[in-house]
């Protein structure tokens, strides 16, 4: 074996290494953890996917990179749930400028 591969391709004991977790676009989440019912209606949690795009602006990233953001599944669920947490008080970023 050569020492350039990745690592992710080398091998230990004839076992492979374990790779990275998988990482899919916020969309490609969506569409694995909020399924559509059997009878054609939308996963009635799939509001919190839309409240995270629209906070996080995922489309204007996309828009301004040229490419979908990639994430982790723990990192999609903490957005998701950063998003749909209540915040009485918001940081000061959310303000802007004044």
């Amino acid at each position: 074996m050569a020492k350039n591969e990745p690592a992710a391709d080398r091998q230990q004991d004839g076992e492979a290494l374990p790779s990275a977790p998988a990482k899919l676009t916020p969309e490609g989440w969506a569409a694995q953890l909020y399924t559509v019912s059997d009878n054609g209606r939308a996963h009635a949690d799939l509001w919190k996917h839309g409240a995270a795009a629209a906070l996080h602006q995922w489309a204007a990233f996309e828009h301004h990179t040229g490419a979908a953001m990639l994430l982790a599944r723990n990192d999609y669920e903490a957005v998701i749930a950063a998003a749909c947490k209540p915040n009485p008080q918001p940081h000061a970023a959310a303000f802007g400028k004044v």
